[in-house]
């Protein structure tokens, strides 16, 4: 296949509207981690969520100003 090496690292986005095509882009998916070696392994849930700052410490903390 000509251009093949070209787009080696080229990202892909796949828009999934249905049901079945999640089922297969995962079986697709699947099998190109285990062309490239990858391991499968735990999920983790981590919440990367900041905690709420109100207006007053935030203008104390001088990461925000207001225009006038």
């Amino acid at each position: 296949m000509r251009g093949k090496k070209l787009h080696d690292n080229t990202p892909v986005l796949f828009k999934v509207s249905t049901h079945k095509a999640v089922i297969q882009l995962k079986e697709l998916i699947d099998i190109h981690m285990q062309e490239v070696g990858a391991i499968k392994g735990k999920e983790e849930n981590i919440d990367y969520t900041l905690p709420y700052i109100d207006k007053e410490n935030l203008l104390k903390q001088k990461l925000i100003k207001i225009n006038k």
